[in-house]
């Protein structure tokens, strides 16, 4: 299948911004029309249809910062028009919000975030990057975390608290599910350089397809050998407990380095880590990244590489 686009226009609508007793606001809107044409509309291996699609894809970025809280928004609604009327139009919706907000000064805290957002069926492959129908769907994501800081020495740091993820979908084969989290983070400082980490979650998940309890416990460490140069590690181990009697027991772990040659950083990182999909599917991936960046005088440039 090849789909070319033809025409791209982005207008920028005039941003409004201001203050008002201490906190700054800025609202930009903005809108983008695109022509596409595809040679097989319908994704399919054989019988190939062609179509010309014109988007229409108006939205807004707005930010609110105030000495206790701080709220972004961003909005995307996309408007798809079929012009051989070889599929319906469409309309999709692409949602960010977060909100942070500090309760009590270094102590207490509440963050609070929305999406709403294409889905890949298939955790193994992101189609949402190659296709705008293909094996995906709407995920509306929902998540509030109230959380306590502690620091009972100069060095070392304690998180702890719960958060609440509501997860749910537009198709009906997907697993919609509910997931009550407990967590604690520390961190210590041992010298300037030297830092160590632990966590632990427990998990209570409720879903359509099998509720289960999941406990996780990490740990790991950060080593600073130069000004922005540093190596770091982390393993830990999952287990989890099906309500209908599975168990699963599986290890993961994390390991990377950054290097700044001055104008230029690199990163490389490595790793062993489980995802699911919103059909309930759980795989492995091991994976390798590396990244370059080169600062230039009015921005950078880089290039990254995964697999």
């Amino acid at each position: 299948m090849s789909r070319i686009q033809t025409m791209a226009v982005i207008c920028g609508i005039c941003a409004v911004t201001g203050s008002a007793q201490g906190a700054e606001y800025i609202i930009k809107p903005f809108i983008t029309i695109g022509e596409e044409y595809t040679d097989n509309v319908h994704e399919t291996d054989t019988n190939h249809v062609s179509e010309y699609i014109t988007r229409l894809l108006p939205g807004v970025t707005a930010q609110y910062k105030a000495p206790a809280l701080d709220a972004d928004l961003g909005y995307m609604l996309d408007y798809r028009y079929y012009a051989r009327n070889k599929r319906s139009n469409e309309l999709t919706h692409d949602l960010l919000a977060k909100v942070d907000l500090t309760v009590l000064d270094n102590f207490f805290f509440i963050e609070a975030s929305e999406s709403f957002q294409r889905a890949s069926l298939n955790v193994t492959r992101d189609v949402t990057r190659e296709s705008l129908v293909l094996d995906q769907t709407d995920r509306n994501l929902l998540t509030a975390a109230p959380f306590f800081v502690f620091r009972p020495g100069p060095r070392t740091t304690l998180t702890t608290g719960y958060r609440f993820v509501d997860t749910q979908y537009s198709d009906s084969t997907a697993v919609d599910k509910t997931d009550h989290i407990g967590f604690l983070d520390a961190s210590h400082e041992l010298t300037s350089r030297w830092s160590l980490t632990a966590s632990y979650t427990y998990t209570r998940e409720l879903s359509s397809l099998d509720d289960f309890s999941q406990h996780q416990a990490a740990a790991g460490f950060r080593y600073e050998y130069l000004d922005k140069s540093f190596v770091f590690a982390q393993a830990g181990n999952t287990w989890t407990s099906y309500d209908s009697g599975r168990r699963l027991d599986s290890l993961f772990w994390d390991a990377g380095a950054t290097h700044d040659f001055g104008r230029v950083a690199a990163t490389l990182n490595t790793g062993v880590r489980y995802n699911d999909d919103p059909l309930g599917n759980i795989s492995e991936e091991t994976f390798v990244s590396g990244n370059m960046t080169r600062r230039l005088q009015s921005g950078q440039i880089g290039l990254t590489l995964y697999y």
